[in-house]
């Protein structure tokens, strides 16, 4: 308890007790205690923050909506027409192969 012996925590509680009498000591301890609760808390809020921010999240999967289910899925094929792509295509307009 920060190098404090036995007998010097007996001696800082005398002289509390003498210095704010037996009614205030109660409530004193019990401010002090909700004091050091709320400053533990609020640093390990701030260890939280502080290793939060230095790891990225990881990214969440994609979700296969509507519009990527439609265009996943393959498109019936007309019977009578070529699977093959037409003469020409990829070049631009005009230009003669």
């Amino acid at each position: 308890m920060f190098g404090l012996g036995f007998w010097e925590v007996l001696l800082i509680l005398a002289v509390a007790l003498l210095v704010f009498g037996p009614a205030r000591l109660p409530g004193l301890a019990r401010s002090l205690g909700r004091g050091l609760r709320e400053f533990r808390r609020a640093s390990s809020d701030l260890q939280q923050a502080i290793l939060s921010a230095d790891t990225p999240d990881p990214a969440p999967p994609p979700r296969a909506g509507p519009a990527d289910q439609a265009a996943q899925t393959p498109l019936p094929e007309s019977p009578g027409t070529d699977s093959a792509a037409p003469q020409g295509a990829g070049q631009p307009p005009g230009s003669d192969g």
